[in-house]
């Protein structure tokens, strides 16, 4: 299982589950699931909130010196992400940098418009929070996040100084994406929505978030990725993902190779994302290099934060002397 089919398969699981097993889903879904839980603040801070234009508001926490250099951090998509999963980064860069988190369209306490989100609309996303900070900004992206900054800094280059990828996507040299009638099937509201609460269960989340610690998967993160993926519409970006309409197909063919910006990739092994072609690509780009934080599993900046933000610092230097 990859980044990809790893949910597929629960959901194929539940879709082929016996009627009666179906119909007390549903059932248990509309009746004693809560979908619209209580939500703090992903981060030690509370949003102020850019927008889209003609389209929705995306959430950007805010903290450090206005004065300093400034840092985006951009997280991952699955079921139940949001902002909390740059944390450690968000809480150690912002007493040297002007740091800004960002939720994406659909995600933690940006605006969850109940349609069909697409690379575009969160790539808008990325490109709403650099004009908001309004000057070349050093992004710091993870996983399939990591696409939608490349993406930004082809679109704005004269607003990203710099890309750091953790763990990016793109890399492992082969598409693999289930059919695209799944988001179909999970944007609907009852079958639907029972289906994305099987997915996100704590059983769920901890097993998938399990597979990208060494230790203990961080009870915070955990927690708060249960309480997002229980709010209204929370269902619709997720259907999106796992439908494979926000992968970029071939992104070293079709997108990393126009990124200009210095770019540094941090990486390790990862579960759900292949490095194959990373050393072969960035042999050919000069602009980019790779760094391996040994004894990770796709969250370096948990598993391992102290080099994590270290290697992120020294690169921002690297690139003013």
């Amino acid at each position: 299982m990859n980044i990809i089919t790893a949910p597929f398969w629960f959901l194929s699981k539940a879709l082929k589950a016996a009627p009666w097993a179906m119909a007390a889903g549903i059932a248990y879904s509309s009746k004693f699931v809560d979908h619209n839980l209580p939500l703090p603040d992903p981060v030690a801070t509370a949003p102020d909130f850019a927008q889209i234009p003609g389209r929705d508001r995306v959430a950007l926490y805010r903290r450090g010196r206005d004065e300093a250099q400034a840092v985006l951090l951009v997280h991952s998509v699955n079921a139940a992400a949001s902002a909390a999963e740059m944390r450690p980064l968000f809480d150690r860069l912002s007493t040297d940098f002007a740091v800004a988190a960002l939720d994406l369209p659909g995600y933690g306490k940006s605006d969850r418009s109940p349609i069909e989100y697409t690379v575009d609309h969160m790539t808008a996303g990325v490109v709403a929070a650099l004009e908001d900070i309004g000057r070349p900004t050093h992004v710091v992206a993870l996983s399939l996040g990591s696409e939608f900054a490349a993406r930004a800094e082809t679109l704005r280059p004269d607003l990203v100084a710099s890309l750091t990828l953790l763990s990016p996507t793109g890399f492992g040299g082969s598409d693999s994406a289930p059919p695209e009638k799944l988001g179909d099937i999970l944007r609907t509201p009852v079958i639907g929505q029972a289906i994305y609460d099987g997915l996100t269960t704590r059983l769920s989340i901890d097993y998938f978030l399990a597979k990208s610690f060494v230790g203990d998967v961080d009870p915070a993160l955990s927690s708060y990725g249960y309480l997002t993926a229980h709010q209204p519409n929370a269902r619709f970006a997720p259907a999106a993902f796992l439908s494979g309409k926000l992968f970029t197909r071939r992104p070293t063919e079709t997108l990393y190779r126009n990124v200009k910006a210095p770019t540094l990739v941090l990486f390790d092994e990862d579960n759900y994302s292949s490095f194959d072609e990373l050393a072969p690509f960035t042999s050919r780009h000069e602009a980019w290099t790779a760094q391996r934080i040994e004894g990770t599993k796709g969250l370096p900046h948990f598993d391992k934060p102290e080099e994590t933000v270290e290697a992120i610092i020294d690169f921002i230097s690297s690139l003013d002397s």
